[in-house]
């Protein structure tokens, strides 16, 4: 038990970090040294102020890129974790209002007031069971079946049963306009208390699908307290194995937890003036070398103070129309990830090995030589890496 809470103590420890910093005012001026920059120590010793350049000159509305459509980011696997996506509002209804709701729920009460009695955690189970089949016969009565479904929800919840909760909340989310992915993690760690043993295994592999849609969505404040609980309830199996996975997952959020708690003012600033070019440069760096979400940081980076990334952002929303295009492409993405920390090293290489990929059928020559190289060199590299999310088409 020693070795397990030893592991599990430094994951936790700089989670709770965020969770308490991430309250704070921000109270920052002037560029701080970043991951992405190449003068980053990694000695551990404290980065050297950079020295100040030429102001950036910021780019007139009228001359900033079109973006092209970006293609989206691939999704995991849809799980119960979390909805493979979002369903559209106007298909859905209105969730219905609280004279409505005490209504409906009084019926459902009696209805169902024998079941009600029976507080186990089987009879719970049974009863979300029930009331989750009512449901689906009530399409009649939206708010009747929005009250069978609510009260299925806490039921599972207050059972401990992940499967069944996460699945109502799915279900909610698809008929009634509401906001899914913070009532999915509201479940999430509603249940966390009350996942057996036997179910943590499960609890942690539908938390980390949960997790990339949370940092997807930039909601960092649910994903700090979902790494919480996975590496909890992976303590409480005292399975070894559970408990390095999980720790492993909160340590690789904490990176992005901490970055973004350093870069937040920049969110506000593009909140007030999106073309801030500061902001954008900022943000835009955050989502491509950090989360790896090139389809929605190359627009910032276009519009960025920062001159070479700002062209590289530039050309690739234009849409490089040739293999000799687009080698060139990848070939500027290349040389500046010699220039970044390790972490961002990794982003912007495999980046360009998905340009690589995309040009090497038809590249002759030396130019051939060189892509091969290249993506041979990315063999060992993460795989989330070396498939980049976002792969500009020449078909657009």
């Amino acid at each position: 038990m020693r070795v397990v809470t030893a592991v599990v103590f430094s994951a936790v420890g700089m989670v709770l970090t965020f969770a308490a910093t991430a309250e704070g005012q921000e109270k920052r001026a002037g560029h701080q040294p970043t991951i992405f920059d190449d003068t980053w120590p990694t000695d551990g010793s404290k980065p050297k102020q950079p020295a100040k350049g030429p102001k950036a000159t910021r780019p007139d509305a009228a001359e900033a890129p079109r973006p092209a459509p970006a293609k989206p980011p691939e999704s995991p696997a849809p799980t119960s974790g979390a909805p493979a996506s979002e369903p559209r509002a106007g298909t859905r209804a209105p969730i219905p209002d609280s004279s409505a709701q005490e209504a409906a729920g009084r019926i459902v009460r009696e209805l169902f007031e024998s079941d009600y009695r029976d507080t186990s955690a089987a009879g719970k189970h049974r009863l979300a069971t029930k009331l989750r089949r009512q449901a689906e016969k009530t399409g009649d009565d939206p708010a009747g079946r929005f009250v069978l479904l609510r009260e299925a929800r806490d039921l599972a919840i207050n059972a401990g049963e992940l499967e069944l909760a996460l699945g109502i909340v799915d279900q909610i989310g698809r008929q009634y306009a509401t906001d899914w992915l913070p009532m999915k993690a509201t479940a999430f760690l509603a249940v966390s208390p009350r996942v057996p043993a036997s179910s943590a295994a499960s609890f942690v592999s539908h938390g980390q699908t949960l997790l990339a849609h949370l940092l997807r969505a930039d909601d960092y404040a649910n994903a700090s307290r979902l790494v919480v609980e996975l590496v909890a309830v992976a303590t409480r199996s005292h399975d070894l194995a559970l408990v390095r996975t999980a720790q492993g997952i909160a340590q690789e959020t904490q990176g992005i937890l901490a970055e973004y708690d350093r870069v937040k003012l920049a969110f506000v600033k593009l909140r007030i003036d999106p073309k801030d070019p500061g902001g954008n440069l900022v943000v835009g760096q955050f989502y491509c070398f950090l989360k790896g979400e090139w389809d929605r940081g190359l627009p910032m980076l276009a519009l960025g103070s920062d001159p070479v990334l700002s062209g590289l952002a530039r050309t690739e929303l234009a849409g490089p129309g040739t293999p000799l295009d687009q080698a060139s492409l990848a070939d500027g993405w290349w040389e500046l990830a010699q220039k970044q920390s390790p972490a961002a090293k990794v982003q912007t290489q495999g980046h360009a090995g998905g340009w690589y990929r995309q040009a090497l059928p038809n590249l002759k020559g030396l130019h051939r030589a060189l892509a091969e190289k290249r993506v041979s060199d990315l063999g060992g590299t993460d795989a989330r890496a070396v498939a980049p999310k976002t792969v500009a088409t020449t078909d657009r």
